[in-house]
């Protein structure tokens, strides 16, 4: 019995090795390692990898440096995103095997890396390993510990701690960090296990016609099978059908080296992201009279209804940009030292103003019906009938593998992407991921994210500001409604997000199936144009939560009032809202029914 165990833990070891190295019939792309450095530079510490062995063969990708090593009978694939951009840095590590750290001996890290490291293990990491560059150039003996002691210390700080802290000065390190990266256990991240996906390393335009066109995508298929009947997400443009994925000789071989499949129409997924509404259907989602009242705009005096259709609101000059910025500080604080309280605006009308609020007895029981009055873009969206059960379905489905359809992973082929818009560009010095997507992802629903403002922010954010939301390996733009964590089927709406609590944003977005890292970015001045700047400086956080279509998000406020006459069940109260309009005080008095 001791034997025959002792045999069947051999051959999986073998089977594992096997398949590492792509000898088991199948094909193993290149381990791919991101290398985020913090001191030395990461050009020079790949080139060091390059020099350790005369027998590696190193040949240039595009943002990726190729080695086969013969010694190894594997190949790697090195990434050296720039730091500066938050973008180029998390779909480096999306895409990578490995993250390589390079730690610098003066164990000091400057308020910037801080707030990567921060945004880094807020995303979620795959296998990493810390390496302390020019640490045995320090020729004493004791200060070489000593500084390899505050190397240490720093990493424990920072919570990404390690077996062991490598050194990259001679060749016999190189050589160590080399076969270290091959031979260590690759720890994936969900969004890698879960979702087919491609770094792009040629990318051809073909068949333009009428704003039209196909792209070929050329890359190494990592993660599970890839099926051509799925659609293809690419990042900042939205999700495209596939017709067939082609093989390529490998340009990277170890060893010296067909259409692999074509799409179905008949099965293939649809683009269909939102519902057509039917007028007929009699649902109550239909903006009411009121949305329909057109608003009025400030123009100068004698100006005619003609003159006034030219002038356009200007809501970016600096002095109104300043002053907003003030004021939003200014509710900020109030809202925080005087929740669901407000003031009736200055020449609005209160019974107009409050008009949509309604008395609830009690907020965590009275009734509300969730489908009462719902917005018109409820009637676009997707809803499940039941999400745990679509959920597991479709996770149940990520390893089936039908030869007509699907390309295992690891090889070096070439994606047909249809109906691209010819405006499509891409920034050859940033990473391009392309991801395959899971059934109904491409559909629009109400999604709800957890998230935690972040200390380094101390702006105020206030309810319905566009944000940029990373989301698994989505990035969109969005207006979230803010609402407070916590139990029950009402929730009340927050016009701020609070600074040291965690809350809830709502948004319109198409489905992605938790868990999920979520990263939200504050837009600044300039907008997508300063998009890295804006990573920089500002950042929020959180956890995607459990798919919830219907909920109530209710701005809570607080009447007072001087009592006037009560029985067993009505309360009449007094002087509950002044209006002040020309000398002239409204006083108003309701009956409130218990």
């Amino acid at each position: 019995r001791h034997q025959k165990a002792a045999q069947i833990r051999a051959n999986k070891r073998k089977a594992v090795i096997e398949r590492r190295r792509g000898l088991d019939g199948g094909v193993a792309a290149p381990v791919l390692v991101t290398v985020i450095s913090f001191g030395s530079s990461a050009t020079d510490f790949v080139e060091g990898i390059a020099k350790c062995d005369e027998t590696i063969v190193h040949t240039q990708g595009h943002n990726v440096a190729y080695f086969a090593i013969p010694r190894f009978k594997s190949r790697l694939g090195f990434l050296t995103p720039d730091l500066s951009k938050y973008d180029n840095v998390l779909d480096s590590i999306k895409v990578s095997d490995v993250v390589c750290f390079l730690w610098p001996t003066e164990a000091e890290l400057s308020e910037e890396h801080h707030l990567l490291l921060t945004i880094v293990k807020a995303h979620g990491l795959p296998s990493y390993v810390n390496v302390a560059p020019h640490l045995n150039d320090i020729p004493i003996g004791k200060k070489r510990e000593d500084a390899r002691k505050h190397v240490q210390a720093l990493i424990s700080e920072t919570n990404l701690t390690s077996n062991k802290l490598f050194c990259s000065d001679s060749t016999a390190d190189f050589i160590l960090l080399v076969r270290h990266f091959i031979d260590m256990k690759k720890n994936k991240m969900l969004l890698q296990k879960r979702r087919p996906h491609i770094l792009v390393e040629k990318l051809d335009v073909v068949d333009d016609k009428a704003g039209i066109c196909s792209v070929l995508a050329t890359g190494y298929l990592r993660g599970p099978t890839w099926n051509v009947n799925h659609l293809v997400h690419i990042q900042g443009w939205g999700d495209f059908q596939l017709s067939r994925i082609i093989a390529c000789d490998d340009p990277n071989p170890l060893k010296p080296p067909n259409v692999l499949a074509t799409a179905d129409e008949a099965v293939r997924e649809s683009l269909q992201s939102e519902i057509v509404p039917d007028p007929m259907d009699a649902e109550q989602t239909w903006p009411d009279e009121y949305d329909n009242v057109p608003g009025t705009r400030n123009v100068p005096k004698g100006t005619s209804s003609y003159q006034a259709a030219w002038i356009l609101d200007d809501d970016n000059e600096e002095s109104a940009g300043e002053s907003d910025e003030v004021e939003k500080y200014r509710r900020e604080r109030e809202d925080a030292q005087f929740p669901d309280e407000i003031d009736t605006p200055i020449g609005d009308l209160a019974r107009i103003r409050f008009q949509k609020y309604r008395g609830l007895k009690s907020f965590r029981t009275s009734p509300w019906d969730p489908k009462e009055n719902l917005p018109s873009d409820y009637a676009r969206i997707f809803q499940f009938q039941n999400y745990k059960k679509t959920r597991k379905n479709v996770l149940s489905q990520i390893d089936d593998y039908d030869p007509a359809s699907c390309v295992s992973s690891g090889q070096y082929v070439t994606l047909q992407i249809d109906r691209v818009p010819v405006t499509f560009q891409w920034n050859k010095d940033d990473p391009l991921v392309l991801y395959q997507l899971l059934p109904h992802e491409q559909r629009m629903s109400v999604l709800n994210f957890v998230i935690r403002k972040h200390p380094s922010c101390r702006v105020p954010i206030t309810n319905k500001q566009k944000l940029i939301f990373n989301v698994g390996f989505r990035k969109f733009e969005a207006c979230p409604v803010f609402s407070q964590h916590s139990n029950g089927n009402k929730f009340k709406m927050e016009r701020f997000l609070p600074a040291n609590t965690a809350c809830v944003a709502t948004v319109f977005a198409p489905i992605t199936f938790p868990p999920a890292s979520v990263l939200v970015f504050r837009e600044g001045k300039g907008g997508k144009e300063v998009r890295s700047v804006i990573f920089s400086s500002n950042s929020l956080f959180y956890s995607i939560r459990v798919f919830q279509f219907l909920i109530l998000y209710h701005a809570k406020i607080f009447e007072k009032g001087i009592p006037f006459s009560l029985t067993r069940i009505i309360y009449s109260v007094r002087c509950r809202i002044h209006y002040i309009s020309h000398s002239l005080c409204d006083n108003s008095e309701t009956d409130l029914n218990y």
